[in-house]
C-alpha cells in the first residue's frame, strides 16, 4: 500500500524494551493525505533505518510512503497499525528527492 500526503506532525522518538529483553523504538509521523477528504493518518518508522529517514524530513514535504497494514486484537478489541517502509520526499513536480527504505528483514 502506498500513502501519498503532506508531514503534518513528527512526534518524538519512543523506546522501550520488550518482555524478552531486546530494544526497540519507534516514531509516528502524522501524513496529511492528498486526496478528495484529506484524511489524515500516523504512519510508524519502527527500526533504525526508518527512523533516521525521518529525520531528514520537515513539516510540509510531501512523501510518498510504502506501508504495510496489520491488525492484532487485544483483550477484544482490534487495533490497526500503519508502518512505513520506505518513504520517498518528493519535489514540487511529484518527482522523488530521496528516499529512505528498510532492509528487508526489518519489515513487519
Amino acid at each position: 500500500m502506498t500513502i501519498t500526503g503532506e508531514v503534518t506532525k513528527i512526534f518524538d522518538i519512543q523506546e522501550g524494551i520488550t518482555k524478552m529483553g531486546a530494544k526497540w523504538a519507534k516514531q509516528d509521523v502524522l501524513i496529511t493525505q492528498d486526496n478528495d477528504y484529506n484524511a489524515e493518518v500516523i504512519v510508524t518508522g519502527i527500526n533504525e533505518k526508518a527512523i533516521k529517514g525521518i529525520a531528514n524530513l520537515s513539516l510540509g514535504s510531501k512523501v510518498s510512503i510504502a506501508c504495510n497494514v496489520n491488525s492484532r486484537e487485544y483483550n477484544g478489541k482490534y487495533y490497526t497499525n500503519i508502518t512505513g517502509w520506505q518513504w520517498v520526499v518528493l519535489d514540487k513536480t511529484g518527482g522523488s528527492k530521496d528516499f529512505v527504505t528498510a532492509d528487508d528483514q526489518d519489515i513487519f
